[in-house]
């Protein structure tokens, strides 16, 4: 399993928990991917001292895939391209993110995607840019 590679290299203790009965689509996966990897690169560049638990299950047709740490807490989605390209590529993916992260109190990211893309030879969608006229 290729986040459990990350996580051999990542550089801060990370543990992971994974009950996957099925292999996710190829562009599912590596959206599930980008955004464990994203996560870990928030928690060593805010909360270098954090300890990370990864847990990835699959249920009912969905990918949920959550990122906890216990570092400060306080994550701003709108500050910096971090969590913004998390929630670009879920989004693009079809899925969902959800962010807690009360100051103190450490930060969790919640990823939900299809296990499958409805139409698995198109190619990923772009995010929508919301227009400004």
């Amino acid at each position: 399993m290729a986040v459990a590679t990350l996580l051999d290299g990542a550089r801060v203790a990370a543990t992971l928990a994974a009950d996957l009965p099925a292999r996710p689509d190829p562009a599912i996966e590596a959206a599930a991917f980008f955004a464990v990897a994203e996560a870990l690169q928030n928690i060593t560049r805010h909360a270098p001292d954090a300890r990370a638990a990864v847990t990835i299950r699959a249920a009912d047709g969905r990918l949920t895939v959550t990122v906890a740490d216990d570092g400060p807490g306080g994550a701003d989605q709108g500050a910096g391209t971090g969590l913004r390209g998390i929630t670009d590529r879920v989004a693009a993916a079809g899925g969902t993110l959800l962010i807690s992260s009360p100051p103190g109190r450490g930060t969790t990211i919640t990823v939900d995607l299809p296990m499958f893309r409805i139409f698995p030879d198109a190619p990923p969608l772009a995010p929508v840019v919301p227009s400004t006229t």
